[in-house]
């Protein structure tokens, strides 16, 4: 499950910090169904059917079930990502990412999971809130990050793991 709003959140209900106020771009609480919701996806788009991402009935990153996981042997692609639909954020001051991570490492300091963010008109920009590549397991975790500087007409943020499979065991997303 994941989000942006002006808060941004992923799955669960809604909450307002006072901060940015309250408009809720994205909330997703992943089914347990081969399909992402609508304007979700991941890679390897179609090159292997069921690799990558996948919606699972767990709540290893401290949500309540369903989530996202990168299952190791499932991210046998080299960059395995989990975007976001692009949304216009372009009426907003604040944007605030929420969501809860469990990066469970076999091998400490290879395998990289990034969590990157664009406007729609640059590129990916890594906001990673732990060190890559990752050292130690991370989480689970709720994080809140201010991505205010990428308010744009096409607001999207990724989930990236990247390296050699075995050296990952698990990524959970959720709310």
């Amino acid at each position: 499950e994941c989000c942006f709003k002006t808060y941004v959140e992923i799955g669960e209900a809604f909450y307002h910090p006072p901060v940015f106020g309250g408009t809720s771009y994205l909330y997703e609480q992943f089914p347990f169904y081969l399909e992402w919701p609508a304007g979700w996806s991941e890679t390897p788009e179609g090159l292997y059917p069921l690799y990558g991402w996948e919606p699972y009935f767990g709540s290893y990153a401290g949500g309540s079930p369903y989530e996202a996981r990168l299952y190791y042997y499932y991210a046998q692609h080299p960059s395995n990502w989990l975007r976001t639909p692009a949304i216009d954020t372009t009426a907003e001051s604040g944007l605030l990412l929420e969501f809860k991570s469990y990066v469970d490492i076999w091998t400490a300091n290879i395998y990289n999971c990034y969590v990157q963010v664009t406007d729609g008109i640059g590129g990916w920009t890594d906001i990673t809130p732990w060190t890559n590549p990752v050292p130690a397991n991370q989480g689970p975790a709720t994080y809140q990050l201010d991505i205010s500087e990428f308010i744009g007409p096409a607001t999207q943020v990724q989930f990236v793991g990247e390296g050699y499979y075995f050296d990952l065991d698990y990524w959970y997303l959720d709310d």
